[in-house]
């Protein structure tokens, strides 16, 4: 009986690329890095973090080039194997022949080809039994595959009648390969064995066993058939939170996709250990350009894209008292120090990243904004460069790490000291001002300098706040 070790010197029957990984006897699946053509690939765990390559369609059609009526026929017994799997979904087909001359492989024809091909330009030429191209896509997790061709090398003796050189084997092997599934790691002692096995061909080769059947299964269980359970708990600007599983696959990583409206979107795995839940806790960032001040939409999605329990929810970040508008007026402080600043609140719990103020062009050098309480207990502060006196606009300081804390529903003050010109809007809160979460109530002022302004005021005197959910 010969070998599979024969089959081929590059591509899934025989590379010396393909890695056993696996002590434990499991289904082993194909794993690639990205999206592209692929005859070669480590083989990986069912439960493996980055997952597999894996077809989101069930029903498959193949096509023979310079296929015989007998081998043929052959395919078709092969095919019929694999959709014959007790409870499987994916049904894998005969299409027929394809006209003589077509290309054996063409990676973006979206047809499963399978040749019998006997030129030296051949990829399976020489030593090579037969292989498995993969063309796959770039989707979350493990990459789906879009098209699959097999190629046999016609200067092999093939036979039909279950000797060595058996189509129906190898195609048998090869359609598991098609199907994202690698080499088993099961010992060639075994016994039944696996059709998946690297280590012989011939009429036992033509039947599947538990390992090839579980291998088809985990696929089923990950992409075509998971039964995902899990919330989206929180979002803020630092993180989207929650916990995810598929039910079918408790020892495994989900993985969700979370979405900044429809335009951007990172992928997270669920494999922190949290003890209400287990391992199947998320955390992750928002992606995209989701710092702009005006209101975000988060959605959580699973891989077979059905939101999470949760999603959406909303998420504003880098928002403050103002959007556009500018002082009315730069009034001169008459070689006074004034400390002045403005109140505000927000309507949900967050931080204050930055502090800012809108200098006038006399002002020049290093200030030092503040952030206060309501009542005057000072909380932190930010040095800002003006630089040299030129131009009036906004100058912003961003405090280390988170920022500062602040509760919803509660008032606070961010002031700055003033020299030269002061910036002023007369009764710029004569109603208050309101950017999304934010409301701007009116100002303080007071002479002297560094010091928390206790005089209310209409007036806005053009200290502002950026502050993240």
């Amino acid at each position: 009986m010969n070998r599979l070790g024969r089959m081929t010197s590059f591509g899934f029957a025989a590379s010396a690329m393909l890695v056993l990984v696996s002590a434990s006897h499991a289904s082993q699946m194909i794993q690639v890095p990205g999206a592209g053509h692929y005859t070669a690939s480590p083989a990986v765990s069912c439960d493996t973090r980055n997952g597999f390559v894996h077809w989101l369609d069930t029903t498959l059609s193949f096509r023979s080039i310079q296929a015989d009526s007998a081998q043929a026929a052959a395919l078709q017994a092969a095919l019929n194997t694999w959709t014959n799997v007790s409870g499987a979904s994916h049904v894998l087909s005969y299409g027929g022949a394809l006209p003589p001359g077509s290309p054996p492989l063409n990676n973006s024809d979206d047809i499963n080809a399978i040749s019998f091909v006997g030129s030296v330009s051949s990829p399976c030429f020489g030593n090579c039994l037969a292989l498995t191209t993969l063309s796959v896509w770039g989707a979350f997790p493990g990459h789906e595959i879009r098209e699959a061709d097999i190629i046999f090398n016609m200067n092999r003796t093939w036979n039909t009648n279950g000797s060595d050189d058996d189509v129906q084997t190898v195609a048998t092997h090869e359609l598991g390969h098609a199907l994202g599934i690698h080499h088993t790691d099961v010992p060639a002692s075994a016994s039944p064995k696996p059709t998946m096995l690297n280590d012989y061909f011939g009429t036992a080769g033509r039947s599947l066993e538990a390992d090839d059947r579980g291998a088809l299964q985990c696929s089923e269980d990950w992409y075509i058939s998971p039964v995902y359970q899990g919330v989206h708990e929180t979002t803020n600007c630092r993180e989207i939170k929650g916990w995810a599983r598929n039910n079918k696959r408790l020892s495994g990583i989900a993985w969700v996709q979370a979405w900044t409206d429809t335009l951007t979107s990172k992928d997270a795995a669920a494999e922190l250990y949290r003890a209400d839940v287990g391992f199947h806790v998320f955390s992750t960032p928002p992606a995209g350009n989701y710092r702009t001040g005006t209101t975000r939409k988060i959605t959580v999605k699973y891989p077979n894209g059905t939101v999470m329990a949760g999603s959406p929810q909303n998420l504003i970040c880098q928002v403050g008292i103002f959007k556009n508008q500018t002082p009315a007026s730069f009034i001169d402080t008459g070689g006074l120090d004034w400390s002045v600043g403005n109140v505000f609140s927000s309507e949900i719990p967050g931080y204050v990243t930055h502090l800012r103020y809108y200098k006038a062009a006399e002002e020049a050098g290093v200030h030092t904004l503040k952030l206060w309480t309501d009542a005057g207990q000072f909380l932190d502060s930010v040095p800002v460069d003006f630089g040299s006196a030129g131009s009036a606009g906004w100058k912003t300081g961003k405090f280390p790490g988170n920022g500062v804390q602040i509760q919803a529903g509660t008032r606070y003050v961010v002031t700055v000291t003033t020299s030269t010109k002061q910036s002023k809007t007369d009764c710029g809160f004569s109603s208050p001002i309101v950017n999304g979460p934010i409301t701007g109530h009116g100002g303080r002022w007071q002479q002297g300098s560094g010091i928390f302004p206790g005089t209310t005021s209409c007036g806005n005197f053009w200290t502002d706040v950026y502050f993240d959910q």
